[in-house]
């Protein structure tokens, strides 16, 4: 699952309401989800739980305008966190030029900002088809990355079969099949794969036959999940 953060200053709900509904829109036909400050639940520390949403999601997206600028929770907490683990490669950092503002010296400033032509939300007169245009290169952006991170869980699962922690890579097969499978069925195969496993494990005998059973069951499924010919297409 790819997760995506919303930076935008409150004075900007309105602009950030409108892209919030398309991003969801499009995590219905992609693994995404997005989150903003509207999720927070009552009586939880909001600095710590916004924190922590930036540091698991993949996607930061910054509603850049003036108020967001002065901003301090916005440009110094929620921006420093993001810059700080875009330096580490931990995610992408997308401006969203939300109303007028000069983008010199910040650090944003030689990033690729949507919108394009009109490059301000607010200069469109129709706000739902500024952010569809922002969603298509969104979702092309998203399309690379998912081909990245697949290739990358699957290869995690692959080295953890040939090292033979057949536990950790059921785990990692697991997640993998929650965030990325189209067919609900793998994350019950998953499920299934790991119980066969530890059904062996407590017998406390190694079945060699059984153990590259399951390890071939975990290799499979996880080319069912994304096939290589399909991540090939898509790169």
């Amino acid at each position: 699952m790819i997760r995506v953060f919303l930076s935008y200053a409150h004075v900007d709900q309105q602009y950030k309401d409108v892209l919030y509904k398309h991003l969801t829109a499009l995590g219905r036909i992609m693994p995404i989800n997005v989150w903003a400050d509207n999720e927070l639940l009552p009586g939880v520390d909001f600095k710590h739980e916004i924190l922590s949403q930036i540091k698991d999601s993949q996607i930061i997206l910054l509603m850049v305008s003036p108020d967001f600028i002065v901003s301090n929770f916005c440009y110094t907490t929620e921006m420093t966190e993001a810059f700080n683990l875009q330096r580490l490669n931990k995610l992408l950092i997308i401006p969203i030029i939300t109303r007028h503002v000069s983008v010199d010296g910040h650090p944003f400033a030689s990033l690729q900002y949507l919108p394009k032509n009109p490059a301000c939300i607010s200069d469109w007169p129709d706000q739902d088809a500024a952010c569809e245009q922002i969603i298509g290169d969104i979702k092309n952006l998203v399309d690379n990355y998912i081909v990245d991170i697949v290739n990358f869980k699957k290869s995690e699962i692959e080295e953890q079969v040939e090292s033979g922690n057949i536990l950790e890579a059921c785990n990692k097969l697991m997640d993998f099949a929650k965030d990325f499978a189209k067919d609900k069925t793998n994350q019950y195969q998953a499920m299934a794969i790991k119980a066969a496993y530890c059904n062996i494990a407590t017998r406390k005998t190694d079945d060699f036959t059984e153990l590259c059973k399951v390890s071939m069951q975990i290799l499979q499924l996880s080319d069912t999940i994304a096939p290589p010919s399909a991540l090939s297409v898509a790169a």
